[in-house]
């Protein structure tokens, strides 16, 4: 919701956020009010979006697809949303290959299972479907050319002995699942089996 905040007190653009959460939806309306954002934060789901045919100039999402059960019907419903020239743009995780079983059961498995998500896609998988949603110039940038994902949430080979220490330490049991899957980000990382990436796409004018 900081991104939407973001763009309406630098670039005055008229700002909608979503969430099938209550409670998120209170939040994200009090952290707009702290920053003096106009944006409004509005109840529904990604793969039934709220609004009109062709009703919106772009479409983001950040760090949620990774949670969606039906992509597809997420695109689909971008694509009916935009109007004629419309973009998508977003930043995402991602596997960076999922047709390796053994690499996915040993590195993406146990993130699913600490950060509790449905299998994330890969940059095969996120092009068809956005493609067969209609988008097109679509582009999948993999942001380990654009910055060291390590200064970010994961952990490198260097650090991993210490989180790996704290882990076991750890006597709160909730910090100790976040912990571990910090760590399941950084070794699925490392092995070059998981990446973050961003995502765009326009709807032909």
């Amino acid at each position: 919701m900081s991104t939407l905040c973001h763009l309406n007190r630098h670039y005055g653009c008229e700002a909608v956020g979503l969430t099938p959460v209550a409670e998120q939806k209170n939040i994200a309306e009090q952290l707009a009010r702290q920053q003096d954002a106009r944006i409004r934060v509005d109840l529904g789901h990604a793969d039934a979006l709220p609004y009109p045919d062709g009703s919106l100039d772009a479409v983001t999402f950040f760090e949620s697809s990774c949670h969606f059960d039906n992509r597809q019907a997420f695109f689909n419903e971008v694509f009916r949303v935009l109007k004629p020239g419309g973009r998508l743009a977003g930043e995402d995780w991602l596997a960076t290959d999922l047709s390796d079983n053994a690499r996915r059961i040993q590195w993406i498995d146990p993130i699913c299972k600490t950060w509790a998500i449905p299998m994330p896609g890969d940059f095969r998988e996120y092009r068809l479907l956005m493609e067969r949603a209609g988008l097109i110039e679509v582009k999948i940038v993999d942001m380990q050319t654009l910055m060291p994902l390590h200064n970010g949430f994961t952990v490198s080979r260097s650090g991993l002995g210490a989180l790996e220490q704290k882990i076991r330490q750890c006597p709160d049991p909730l910090r100790r699942m976040t912990l571990m899957g910090l760590a399941a980000l950084g070794k699925a990382l490392n092995a070059g089996a998981f990446t973050i990436a961003q995502f765009m796409g326009r709807k032909e004018s």
